[in-house]
């Protein structure tokens, strides 16, 4: 492998450095302060943290951000060091129909006014799965964020920062998870020997104002300087961008024995119209097509807002063949920020990739020799440092030919957050290719690190040492609607697709730290062999952050091969699925891990009649945890004192009415209790108005008191928290025919389930969940097609003459729709609904709501569950099926 001292040497004009020297821990050095949610004092809302999949905790920094939505609302925090500019990661709501608006929010320091930033939501908000779309309808949301940056903003230390929303500031609300200060240098001059190019100066004359367009001056610069042999200088400006940055030589195929200079990635900005974006050959592109190319000091602002795969790509784009670098450059809102090829010995260093469509670095075909050093990526829409030996055949090249065999690629001492798609690193095949000193934390929906042949690589097969060592994964491995599924922190996916896959050998994993893990934290799966990988001196913490069920290091059913775990401290002993798969451990200490501190905590308060509430508290279940202590306080700083215990994930406090309580909880198990979990203070349910329908969210499930995402266990019967309807219809438990348990008995004419909560446990509305009770499942699988299979629900103890109500409610995988739902008798004032599920929609469930007379003790109703002719073929199994019911009293006017 080449090395890259000399390609490290001095840059040509030095715009940045760094607040601390030296890059002694994992991650890039980086010349800003970040201040997180968590460290800011506000009169808005806190939330999170939070890890489960669509929701915009789970894409915040630390999984946690802070809400204003009303006048006056504000966070603040104190400056720790000098700064001259500032950026603010937000969130702002999407339109109905999708799209976004334009804002402001209001900055202040030390209470002073200072101006509007100006942020907008046209660059965020995806739905529905890949390739995704801009349109509500399609649900799963996802890429919440995007940043606004403010240069020249003048911050001492122990300034106070404010963020306010005032009263001209007119979005429905602003999130805000983080905001960097930095300390910028003053923007570079062009240098008076060596023989450059202005674009400014005559015969080019660009303007850098931003509204005029100066693509052919850049261009005609460029092409002046390579046939001149002389060097590009781009003063501070916005230079409107509509055409590729590239060489018109004729037969060039991109730049090549050229320098482009910039002033500085804060001064320089190369700028889309977003009025042309949509069309890909007038977005900012910088295009390389040979050797010796030099891009340094420089910003470019793309305005896509969509992805389609088949489009080009913009940022940084090409190849750079031998002898080039790409120095301090700053990629935001394109499709991918750095996506070189057929390069040998590239260096990327200090560059900044944000809030982007896919991938911040991708290293594809014919890469070899590169360098990728002291780079960050924050809000990437896929993998954040990717390389990715892929063929020509498979993704856009220059030239269309694979020049170099690829491979021995490096990926040193950089730092990834904060993705809505897909993983922080990825190595995809080839030889020799390493990950080290790096930082990746707060991903989503991906891996922290990937290890996978999950693309057609061609014959570009891992070999020799693939290499992760002396990194940091934090609060990775999330879950993946594609797959789909939960991905760990550390994954290694040895699968193809559709491409013949020789495996990984010679995989080592050294001097790697691995904490909070959302699902597992290492997993080794597919069926392509793993030849005996090392783990030395891993460190496994904490993992199941999202929900229980997961395991610190994993072999999937279909693994094969072997790994040897030495030197390293896990919290449990490896889970091994597999009869083709071994685990050898040498020296490997199993901490006892403390339960997970619960998360999407929340309180929600009814009014009941003659002045008291009833509070229902619900939480996600924790990894590890046996049993649950909440306390209660009259402040949130407390003190908190202990109110009672549960095994369950959730708790009912009755107050009495109008006296403000705040909430902790914790979890416990024989290994000791966890910290206790943010304060929440209940919010007055208004309710949702009950007729029938469908629905798509968890807004019907508080009816049951199901945590965000997640119906467990729910409570019937007297059980019940009760809940407040808009329609006015007061819902509490009550017992049925058989007794205290909330609990119904069904049968059909084939037939007979025993008594007993049908309620699977279901660990998201998008995965697939145990069935509660086997001869329920029979009764729904026995259907043909189209048919209807009735249960019979009986309800017993009634008071004769009596007004009940009655909630069927029925919730179903999003892969597993095909089925209807009909209450077929025993209502006096709802008539027979009928739902067929459309399988292209992801409805999550149906409910129909009844009010009776009881005419007798007993008294029964049919519940049918149907199949649709469509797509019962779909089918092979039913593993999602949830029916309940909730009876209630009319609310007392």
């Amino acid at each position: 492998m080449l090395t890259h001292s000399l390609r490290l040497a001095i840059p040509l004009i030095l715009l940045s450095a760094p607040l601390q020297s030296g890059l002694a821990s994992p991650g890039a050095t980086v010349p800003w302060i970040t201040y997180y949610s968590t460290e800011m004092s506000t009169n808005g809302t806190r939330m999170g943290p939070g890890y489960q999949p669509f929701t915009v905790e789970a894409e915040s920094a630390q999984r946690s951000c802070i809400k204003l939505s009303e006048t006056g609302q504000y966070v603040e925090f104190t400056a720790r060091h000098w700064a001259n500019a500032l950026v603010v990661r937000y969130s702002l709501p999407d339109t109905a129909t999708g799209g976004g608006f334009d804002s402001t929010i209001s900055l202040y320091k030390n209470g002073v006014f200072v101006q509007k930033l100006v942020v907008t939501s046209k660059y965020s908000w995806l739905y529905g799965f890949y390739s995704w779309t801009n349109n509500p309808a399609d649900g799963h949301p996802r890429n919440f964020y995007d940043e606004v940056r403010l240069p020249g903003f003048s911050v001492a230390p122990n300034d106070k920062i404010t963020l306010q929303k005032d009263a001209s500031d007119t979005s429905p609300y602003y999130i805000v998870t983080l905001v960097d200060l930095e300390r910028v240098p003053p923007p570079g001059t062009m240098p008076t020997t060596g023989g450059w190019l202005s674009v400014k100066n005559p015969p080019y004359n660009a303007t850098g104002n931003g509204v005029t367009d100066d693509s052919a001056a850049i261009i005609n610069c460029i092409k002046d300087a390579i046939t001149q042999h002389e060097s590009v200088w781009i003063p501070p400006g916005n230079y409107l961008v509509t055409h590729d940055i590239t060489s018109i030589i004729p037969g060039d195929l991109g730049l090549h024995d050229v320098t482009i200079q910039g002033a500085g990635m804060w001064y320089t900005n190369l700028v889309g119209d977003p009025n042309l974006y949509t069309d890909q050959t007038r977005r900012v592109r910088v295009i390389g097509g040979g050797s010796n190319v030099h891009l340094a000091d420089f910003a470019i602002q793309g305005k896509l807002n969509y992805r389609s795969d088949p489009e080009e790509n913009d940022g940084l784009f090409g190849g750079y063949g031998t002898g080039s670098t790409i120095q301090r450059v700053w990629v935001e809102h394109t499709k991918v920020g750095c996506w070189p090829s057929n390069s040998d010995g590239l260096v990327i260093s200090d560059c900044r990739m944000r809030d982007l469509i896919a991938d911040g670095y991708n290293l594809n075909v014919g890469m070899v020799n590169t360098l990728v050093y002291n780079c960050t990526a924050r809000g990437t829409g896929d993998d954040s440092f990717a390389i990715w030996p892929t063929t020509p055949q498979i993704t856009q090249a220059i030239p269309a030919t694979q020049v170099y065999s690829p491979g021995y690629n490096t990926i040193d001492h950089c730092t990834a957050e904060l993705n809505f798609v897909a993983s922080g690193g990825a190595i995809y095949g080839a030889p020799g290719n390493q990950i080290t000193n790096c930082l990746f934390r707060d991903i989503s929906v991906g891996c922290g690190v990937l290890i996978s042949g999950l693309f057609g690589e061609g014959t570009n097969y891992f070999s020799g040492t693939t290499t992760v060592a002396n990194c940091d994964l934090i609060r990775t491995g999330g879950y993946d609607s594609n797959t789909p599924g939960w991905w760990a922190g550390l994954r290694l996916a040895m699968n193809s697709a559709g491409v013949t896959n020789a495996g990984l050998p010679g995989l080592t994993v050294s001097n790697v730290n691995i904490e909070d893990s959302l699902a597992y934290a290492v997993a080794i799966e597919a069926s392509q062999p793993l030849d005996n990988g090392i783990l030395n001196n891993v460190h496994i913490g904490n993992f199941g952050l999202a929900q229980p069920g997961f395991h610190a290091v994993w072999a999937n059913p279909q693994a094969v091969g072997s790994m040897t775990i030495e030197n390293s401290t896990i919290s449990e002993p490896p889970k091994n699925e597999s009869t083709t798969f071994q685990f050898n451990l040498n020296d490997v200490v199993v901490s006892n891990s403390l339960p997970v501190v619960p998360t999407s905590f929340t309180a929600t308060e009814v009014q009941l009649p003659h002045g008291s509430a009833q509070v229902t508290l619900s939480w996600l279940t924790s990894q590890f945890a046996t049993s649950y202590t909440v306390k209660r306080a009259h402040s949130p700083h407390g003190p908190f004192f202990p109110i009672g215990t549960t095994t369950n994930s959730s708790f009912m406090d009755n107050v009495r009415g109008r006296e403000t309580f705040y909430y902790t909880v914790s979890a416990s198990s024989q290994n000791g209790q966890s910290a206790d979990s943010v304060a929440v203070t209940p919010v007055l349910s208004t309710g949702l108005t009950l007729t029938a329908g469908t629905f798509k969210d968890d807004s019907v499930l508080s009816l049951v008191s199901s945590p965000e995402q997640v119906v467990e266990s729910v409570g019937l019967g007297a059980n019940t928290p009760a809940e407040q309807t808009a329609n006015d219809y007061l819902f509490q438990g009550y017992s049925d025919v058989l007794g205290t348990n909330g609990t119904y008995s069904g049968s059909n004419t084939s037939h007979t389930s025993a008594a007993g909560n049908y309620v699977g446990q279901r660990t998201g509305l998008l995965a697939q969940a145990n069935t509660g009770d086997s001869g329920f499942n029979s009764v729904l699988n026995n259907g043909v097609n189209g048919s209807t299979q009735d249960i019979a629900v009986t309800l017993g103890n009634l008071t004769v003459g009596k007004v009940y109500n009655v909630l069927f409610f029925e919730t179903d995988a999003a892969d597993q729709e095909p089925r209807g739902f009909a209450v077929t008798s025993g209502t006096a004032q709802s008539p027979t609904v009928w739902f067929a599920f459309d399988p292209n929609q992801y409805y999550v469930g149906s409910y129909v709501l009844g009010t009776f007379i009881a005419t007798a003790t007993t008294q029964t109703f049919n519940v049918g569950i149907s199949y649709t002719n469509s797509t019962y073929s779909l089918l092979s199994t039913i593993t999602s099926q949830l029916n309940a019911l909730i009876v209630g009293t009319p609310q007392e006017q």
